[in-house]
């Protein structure tokens, strides 16, 4: 699915806020899911005294609020193509904005007054008398400056032969950051990650890594894809809990806002996963609850297993109670017929005979008692 949306930057993004019309743009633009990829375009060159990158000061101004409100930090996988004149080449494509864009290019026209302006689409064309024209195209490379940003020349292109043939223009993961220095945040929580705290002092944030699986990982990564880091865990020493405003405390709000480039342990979840990006998870700890194996009972207590204390307790209270009753009773008919009568462990035996469906042989002279 190809869509494309056209922009002019000094009627959405001239305001100090960002409008209803502005912010309905950008999301439907950044939160379309039908579409797999994402390429900006911007045309540097339509009118100089507007365009992105511009000596004047209302002009940059309205480009840096521009890229500051795509929020291209947010969403590296987007291709950035870039149009214009040669001396904002390192200006836009070493912006802040593009901080975390690998994939970004500049096609710088070397020579500008070569193209006209319609007055009716406002759009440049190409003089019909002039003769070839070439751009050099420019790639925005995020270490190759000694591990920091820089912009490479990758090809002077001819306009009137065509797209050349065999040029990469986007790279996809860098497997050399040059040395770059990361900044790693992180907790102790052995045997994932164990580390040992500089100092105990309030403010102090920096830790040594003990051995642990984790270390084991960034020190082998560190040596293959040649990058330093400097590793310390959150100032309130706490994971991430959320706050007021979507805001995070500990490590996740250290992620949120960018004073730590990655993390090495934390646990994923559906309110952290809203302000951090997560890779992908390595190591599934679910929570399993433990306990002793049950022996089988004694035998001796085979009797009584099948019901519980309290239940026992109330048949007997039961039993005792009856035989008690059914002994007064007998006591008083006997006094009144002039009959025999039993002891009261009689009846008792009598009274748990009968719960048990097997009374005594002999019952007391009158049943009906």
């Amino acid at each position: 699915m190809e869509t494309a949306v056209v922009v002019e930057t000094t009627v959405m993004f001239s305001q100090d806020q960002p409008t209803h019309e502005e912010r309905h743009l950008l999301q439907g633009l950044w939160g379309d899911a039908t579409l797999s990829c994402h390429v900006l375009i911007l045309d540097n060159t339509a009118r100089e005294s507007h365009s992105i990158v511009s000596e004047d000061t209302q002009s940059g101004q309205l480009g840096d609020r521009f890229l500051e409100r795509c929020r291209l930090w947010l969403r590296p996988e987007t291709r950035v193509v870039v149009v214009g004149v040669k001396s904002g080449v390192e200006t836009l494509l070493l912006h802040h904005a593009l901080r975390n864009t690998n994939h970004a290019l500049y096609l710088a026209l070397l020579n500008l007054s070569r193209y006209v302006v319609t007055p009716d689409t406002n759009i440049r064309k190409r003089r019909p008398d002039e003769g070839s024209e070439s751009v050099e195209v420019y790639r925005r490379c995020m270490y190759c400056n000694n591990g920091k940003e820089d912009a490479q020349l990758l090809y002077l292109w001819d306009l009137t032969i065509g797209v050349p043939s065999g040029l990469h223009f986007f790279y996809d993961q860098p497997e050399n950051f040059m040395g770059r220095q990361f900044r790693i945040v992180t907790k102790s929580y052995f045997p994932y990650i164990s580390t040992e705290r500089e100092s105990e002092e309030p403010g102090s944030t920096r830790v040594f890594l003990e051995d642990s699986l984790d270390s084991r990982m960034i020190h082998a990564m560190a040596s293959y894809l040649n990058f330093t880091y400097d590793i310390r865990e959150p100032l309130d020493r706490q994971w991430g809990l959320p706050a007021e405003g979507g805001n995070f405390t500990g490590l996740v709000g250290d992620l949120q806002y960018e004073k730590a480039d990655f993390s090495l342990d934390l646990t994923v979840t559906t309110e952290r996963a809203s302000v951090v990006h997560f890779c992908r998870v390595y190591i599934d700890e679910s929570v399993i609850i433990l306990s002793l194996k049950p022996q089988p009972l004694p035998e001796y207590l085979s009797l009584i297993r099948p019901f519980v204390g309290e239940l026992w307790l109330i048949l007997l209270v039961g039993i005792f109670m009856w035989g008690v009753t059914l002994w007064l009773l007998q006591k008083v008919w006997s006094w009144a017929s002039g009959g025999r009568s039993f002891t009261l462990t009689s009846a008792l035996f009598y009274s748990w005979g009968v719960i048990l469906e097997d009374p005594p042989a002999d019952p007391p002279n009158n049943i009906t008692a």
